[in-house]
């Protein structure tokens, strides 16, 4: 049986579409558009933390759920382009 992962600063937003988590606090900001923030711009996760004033232990965090739940998360953003007429 799989164990669920306890986020500190990550949460489920069940008023919307995507299955992936958000940043708590942060309206629409999710873990996702974090992780995208740091790797398209090559910046440590310090320099993404101040890019959104998150503490670095978030940007961690982000990582780590992005890495566990990629396949969720990419399906969506895939999905994302799709509808956009992008893909």
């Amino acid at each position: 049986m799989a164990v669920a992962t306890e986020y500190i600063f990550l949460i489920s937003r069940p008023d919307t579409a995507k299955k992936q988590l958000y940043v708590k606090g942060r309206g629409c900001l999710t873990a996702r558009d974090v992780v995208g923030t740091l790797i398209s711009n090559r910046l440590t996760p310090r320099q993404t933390a101040d890019v959104y004033s998150l503490p670095v232990e978030a940007v961690l965090e982000a990582c780590q759920y992005y890495e566990e739940n990629k396949s969720l998360v990419d399906a969506e953003v895939s999905e994302e382009r799709r509808l956009a007429g992008l893909d």
